[in-house]
């Protein structure tokens, strides 16, 4: 039976939760794209300065005497200590947590001696990018 006192004012419990699964729902639908978004961004950014690292790198290493390469294969820069195409060391925190290393193999391609040069780049021991080039004397 109804009681006849009760106003009409206001919601029932029951009805207050419904309303607040309703609206979690709907945060969630559009919150959810925007974690994703930002994701694939950070994603992308470490992507983008992975391949300028070993880009760099190849070059230092192409503009180094022909002769003298094999002293790169196996050649390491480690966490923070990172060098750019001048032999500075990178002193930005966004490399503090990159680290490289190259590979340097002999290559006969058309009867001439060539060094197949890769270059691996890591993040937190993670390998993001491999790059590698040819070059001759």
């Amino acid at each position: 039976m109804a009681n006849p006192h009760r106003t009409a004012n206001g919601f029932t419990l029951a009805e207050a939760m419904i309303a607040m699964v309703i609206l979690a729902t709907a945060a969630a639908a559009v919150i959810l794209p925007f974690s994703a978004g930002a994701a694939a961004h950070s994603e992308g950014a470490k992507q983008t300065v992975a391949a300028q690292l070993a880009a760099e790198l190849l070059e230092r290493l192409k503009s180094e005497s022909f002769d003298m390469l094999w002293i790169y294969d196996g050649y390491v820069e480690s966490k923070g200590c990172l060098f750019d195409a001048n032999w500075q060391m990178y002193t930005d925190p966004a490399y503090s947590r990159f680290w490289r290393r190259t590979t340097c193999a002999d290559a006969i391609v058309g009867g001439r001696s060539l060094k197949w040069i890769t270059a691996y780049v890591y993040y937190n021991d993670n390998e993001v990018l491999r790059m590698s080039t040819l070059t001759g004397p």
